[in-house]
């Protein structure tokens, strides 16, 4: 029995051929500066509480500035608050089952006690299988305040033939903005891919490079992506993304691909997804 059980696990794990690899990375420049004025902010902040505590000591006694004293704290800050916006996206890809999965890490900011920030990693991780009809999504978020959250579970639409149909989807692009392609930059490579240049303009602008490489099913097949939108002093660069790495085909394990067998952390086990038909992540 135990033999029987063992072998259909590592029936279910084994690695199946012609999947991809793609590793991208980015940053956003909008987060990283808003977090640096954040760190400058609440350090003055704290500071100036201090300095309340202590004139309360001249005005109403020692005990009492002690008191005050006694529960603020010393600002503490951990971490480089000029990473914050930084962020890395694995995908795997196994077009023979349409199933896709997308684990993007990203740094920001966060206060985790009175007067102290630190900066830590939120992972969301993305789970997606393909239907003629609709695509069942799961999706998992390791929180930096929460810690893991439980897997969600959601029923969508099936995505169009568009190859840009996940662009449009993640960045809500919509009838009233424009696409237009950018000849003028020509041909340009990442990853070893080549790509064309479009443009997207909107409320905000979005250029990116679209693979003319298809897997046969829907992936984000942008190699590098710049958006930009109003700033208080002109356009400002909200995100910045590049693949670094396309790698196929390859042979994948199947448990990339399955909410029970994803690991983003040092869990061993994972609940089954929750069902929600309007879930979003934390």
């Amino acid at each position: 029995m135990c033999c029987a059980v063992l072998c259909t696990q590592a029936a279910a794990a084994a690695p199946e051929a012609d999947g991809y690899e793609i590793r991208r990375e980015g940053t956003s420049p909008f987060v990283r500066d808003a977090a640096m004025r954040t760190a400058v902010a609440r350090e003055a902040q704290c500071n100036a509480l201090a300095a309340q505590c202590r004139v309360l000591a001249t005005t109403h006694g020692s005990a009492a500035g002690a008191a005050c004293l006694a529960r603020m704290q010393s600002f503490e800050l951990i971490g480089d608050p000029g990473t914050a916006g930084r962020r890395e996206v694995i995908e795997y890809h196994l077009p023979a089952r349409q199933k896709s999965s997308v684990t993007v890490r990203t740094l920001e900011l966060v206060e985790t006690a009175v007067c102290r920030l630190e900066v830590l990693e939120r992972v969301t991780t993305t789970i997606t299988h393909h239907r003629p009809r609709g695509r069942r999504v799961f999706t998992r978020v390791i929180n930096p305040r929460k810690g893991a959250q439980p897997w969600r579970s959601q029923q969508l639409p099936a995505l169009g033939a568009d190859s840009l149909a996940l662009v449009s989807e993640r960045f809500a692009i919509d009838a009233t903005m424009v696409v237009s392609p950018l000849p003028e930059r020509g041909e340009e490579r990442f990853a070893g891919m080549p790509c064309h240049w479009k443009r997207i303009t909107g409320p905000w602008t979005m250029a990116l490079c679209e693979s003319t490489h298809s897997l046969g099913m829907p992936i984000n097949r942008s190699l590098s992506t710049q958006v930009t939108g109003p700033g208080a002093d002109g356009p400002e660069v909200l995100l910045e993304e590049k693949v670094v790495l396309f790698r196929g085909p390859v042979a994948l394990s199947t448990t990339h691909f399955e909410p029970g067998g994803h690991r983003t952390d040092e869990a061993s086990h994972e609940p089954a997804a929750e069902e929600d038909d309007n879930a979003h992540a934390d």
